[in-house]
C-alpha cells in the first residue's frame, strides 16, 4: 500500500495543482514515503524474503526523487579547478533579523560574505538600503518594488557587470511576491540569472500552532498555495524560454523537490540541482522542526559543471539557511 500511495504521489508531481484542487498538499507526503519504502526493503531484505524485489523495484523507479532528497557526496571538487568558477549564494535572510530574538544578524552574515567570497548574491526578504559600504565588493546590484512594500525585497548584488535587469511580472500574482532577472557579463560569457520567491505556506512551526489550525484547514490552505505557486511559475518558466543566455535560478521556492513548480523550472530552462550533483545528507535549508525540508534552489544549465554545494546551518538568524553553490563555466 506505501508503495502504491508513493508512486501516486510522485505522480502528481507532473500534475498541475490546479487540475487535481484537493491533492496537490498530498505531495508534501513524498519524502516520509520514501524513507517507509526505503525501510520496508531493508527489512525484506535482512528477513531475505522475496518481497525485497518489489520494494527495490519501487525504489529503482523513485531512483530520480531520492537522489532529489538524499545524498552522499563526500568530495568538493573546488580544488586544482583549471575552469572559470562562479559561486552563488541564495540566502532568504529575513531582512537580516533573527526569526527568533528578532535582533539584527547582518554583521555575523558579513563574517560569512567575507569568508566565502561569492561572486553573485540572491538575496530573497532584503532590502539594498540595509548595506552601505559593506557590500564594496558588489558594484552591480539591482532589486525589485513589490507593490510598493520594500524596496529590493529580491536583490541580486554581483561582482560582475549587468547590462540589463527586469521584474519578471510576479507581482500581481498573491500577496505581492515577485521574481527579478539580470543579465551578467563574465568574461567571454552572459548568464541570465534569476532570483524567485514563491508564495509562502505560512504555517507555524510549532506542534501546538499547527494543532490549532487543524488539518482541515492547514490542507486547504496548503492546496491554494500551490495553486498560486503553479500560476507564479507559469509566468516564469514563459520569461526563462525567452532567454538567448544559459540560464542561473536561484531562490525560496516554498516548496520541495517532488513539486510541480520544481519540475517546471528546470525543464524550462534545461537546468540542474547542484544539490543533487554535489550536495551530501538531506540538504535542508528550512529551520523546520520535524523533518529536513529543502525549499531553497540553486539551479544552473545542464552543460556547467556543478564542483560544490553547501547548507550552512546558521541557528537563530533567518529561519532559512544560506545556500553556497559554486560552478565551472
Amino acid at each position: 500500500m506505501a508503495a502504491g500511495i508513493l508512486l501516486v504521489l510522485l505522480g502528481l508531481s507532473y500534475v498541475p495543482p490546479s487540475a487535481v484542487p484537493f491533492m496537490p498538499s498530498l505531495t508534501l507526503g513524498t519524502p516520509v514515503l520514501l524513507v517507509v519504502n526505503s525501510l520496508f526493503f531493508l527489512y525484506w531484505l535482512l528477513g531475505l524474503s522475496k518481497k525485497c524485489l518489489l520494494s527495490f523495484l519501487i525504489l529503482l523507479i523513485c531512483s530520480p526523487f531520492l537522489s532529489s532528497f538524499v545524498q552522499f557526496n563526500l568530495t568538493d571538487g573546488e580544488q586544482g579547478v583549471n575552469k572559470k568558477m562562479l559561486k552563488l549564494l541564495s540566502f532568504n535572510s529575513h531582512y537580516f533579523n533573527s526569526y527568533v530574538t528578532g535582533k539584527s544578524f547582518k554583521n555575523s552574515f558579513l563574517k560569512i560574505i567575507k569568508e566565502e567570497q561569492p561572486d553573485i548574491m540572491f538575496l530573497q526578504e532584503a532590502n539594498l538600503e540595509v548595506f552601505d559600504k559593506e557590500f564594496e565588493a558588489y558594484k552591480y546590484r539591482e532589486a525589485t518594488v513589490t507593490n510598493g512594500r520594500a524596496i529590493g525585497a529580491n536583490p541580486i548584488l554581483s561582482k560582475y557587470p549587468i547590462i540589463n535587469h527586469g521584474s519578471v511580472g510576479m507581482d500581481n500574482v498573491h500577496i505581492g511576491r515577485n521574481a527579478l532577472f539580470v543579465d551578467v557579463i563574465i568574461d567571454n560569457d552572459t548568464l541570465r540569472c534569476y532570483n524567485a520567491h514563491l508564495t509562502s505556506y505560512r504555517l507555524a512551526k510549532e506542534a501546538e500552532e499547527l494543532q490549532e489550525k487543524g488539518a482541515k484547514t492547514i490542507v486547504s490552505q496548503l492546496n491554494k498555495v500551490f495553486i498560486h505557486q503553479e500560476n507564479q511559475i507559469n509566468i516564469i518558466a514563459n520569461h526563462i524560454k525567452t532567454s538567448k543566455y544559459p540560464v542561473i535560478f536561484c531562490g525560496d521556492f516554498n516548496n520541495m523537490a517532488f513539486s510541480y513548480v520544481y519540475k517546471e523550472v528546470k525543464k524550462a530552462g534545461n537546468l540542474k540541482d547542484t544539490f543533487v550533483e554535489k550536495g551530501s545528507g538531506f540538504g535542508a535549508t528550512h529551520d523546520f522542526n520535524y523533518f529536513p525540508t529543502r525549499i531553497d534552489f540553486v539551479l544552473v544549465p545542464n552543460e556547467y559543471e556543478v564542483l560544490s554545494h553547501k547548507v550552512l546551518k546558521t541557528k537563530k538568524w533567518s529561519d532559512h539557511y544560506p545556500v553556497i553553490s559554486a560552478i565551472a563555466l
